[in-house]
């Protein structure tokens, strides 16, 4: 009876920090314009008011119940209709000016940065209800920028110093470089994520005071790709699914949203709103492998393709 009490207990511990994914995850893209939260089907169709004036830089929790924001450089999380706002995350700290870019893993577990008052930026992760904040990096006061984790949150792909993409292996702390600008003979890199294997990561790169593209490659920084190669702004990419790595560009002369295909190259315009800004988009993690994710049809959306392979 005990060894049946022992193992009912570890049953319900281990439920407790393993989200399953259900039949009623929201395969939908979560995004944000001029600090309202949206949601929209992976082809741009279907979009949807979830809720007003609250912040941006959303992603769904792994269960796709709840979205999580920044607001006022402040961690919230709300029910995926909109519903419960609360915050989770304050800004802490005398250097501490506020939390950014959150990312939900498949954990349960939420990842930020902090920025300090010097502009250090560090990784932390906590619970859903803020409790058990744990830091995975001492950048010694470098830049970071956003990080994106693997789903057996065993490492984290993040930028350093606006020239490199960096590997962080959770488990401590320890970095392994993955590419950099010199590299590519360029300027600046940022944004990275995880494809949904964690063999390539995609980035924004450009030059001083001209345009960004979007990027991916291996993750030991073979097989350069660079998807966009255009006279536009093209940054902040997501490797949604393995045929979506979602970007933000203004070639249409405002910030939408688009979808990138990483092997034909053809791109796609998801939103094609001329007088509303788009920003941050994300996928739920648990549906990045494609197994609700059928990619995007172009159908009477505006689709190109603005560059080609690039190879180093």
């Amino acid at each position: 009876m005990k060894f049946a009490t022992l193992i009912l207990v570890m049953a319900f511990a281990f439920l407790a920090v393993y989200v399953a994914p259900t039949a009623a995850l929201l395969d939908k893209i979560v995004y944000d314009a001029a600090g309202d939260i949206f949601t929209m089907n992976l082809d741009g169709s279907g979009q949807e008011l979830v809720a007003e004036g609250v912040g941006g830089s959303p992603h769904f929790s792994p269960d796709t119940s709840q979205i999580c924001y920044i607001n006022n450089l402040e961690l919230f999380i709300m029910n995926a209709d909109g519903s419960d706002q609360h915050r989770i995350v304050e800004a802490h700290g005398a250097d501490v000016k506020g939390v950014t870019q959150p990312f939900w893993a498949a954990n349960n577990r939420l990842f930020y940065r902090t920025v300090s008052e010097q502009d250090n930026e560090e990784l932390f992760s906590c619970d859903a209800d803020g409790g058990n904040e744990e830091q995975h990096t001492d950048s010694g006061g470098r830049n970071m920028g956003v990080a994106y984790v693997l789903r057996d949150i065993s490492y984290a792909v993040i930028m350093k110093d606006w020239d490199s993409i960096h590997e962080v292996d959770l488990s401590d702390g320890t970095e392994r470089k993955i590419i950099d600008s010199p590299g590519l003979g360029i300027d600046y890199m940022e944004s990275p994520t995880y494809d949904a294997t964690g063999s390539r990561v995609t980035f924004d790169a450009g030059f001083d005071d001209e345009f960004y593209d979007i990027w991916y490659c291996d993750t030991d920084g073979g097989n350069v790709v660079n998807l966009t190669n255009g006279v536009f702004n093209n940054q902040n990419p997501y490797w949604a699914t393995p045929t979506d790595i979602l970007f933000n560009s203004d070639s249409g002369g405002d910030w939408d949203i688009y979808s990138g295909h990483p092997d034909t190259l053809v791109l796609t315009n998801l939103t094609n709103t001329p007088d509303i800004n788009e920003g941050d988009a994300s996928y739920p993690q648990m549906l990045a492998d494609g197994g609700a994710g059928t990619g995007v049809e172009p159908g009477s959306k505006l689709s190109t393709t603005w560059g080609a392979i690039k190879s180093r």
